[in-house]
């Protein structure tokens, strides 16, 4: 079941571009693109791409919605 997404929440994304998920915010949601802001990475991650970068996913590619006290490590 795919989740109503929203723009300003922050999201569990694994794409096939990075080793490990990471923590995006949506920025920009359309029938065409979704573009996040990544939040938060791991540091395998950090030598391709860096934290406030914005990115394209795939809506599969969106595992969950975090809640505003999550934790992620």
């Amino acid at each position: 079941m795919i989740q109503e997404l929203v723009v300003g929440k922050s999201y569990e994304i694994q794409t096939k571009n990075f080793h490990r998920s990471f923590v995006g915010k949506i920025i920009d949601l359309s029938k065409e693109r979704i573009l996040v802001e990544i939040e938060q990475l791991s540091l395998i991650d950090s030598e391709n791409f860096a934290v406030h970068a914005q990115i394209e996913v795939e809506r599969l590619d969106i595992k969950r919605q975090l809640e505003d006290d999550y934790f992620f490590s």
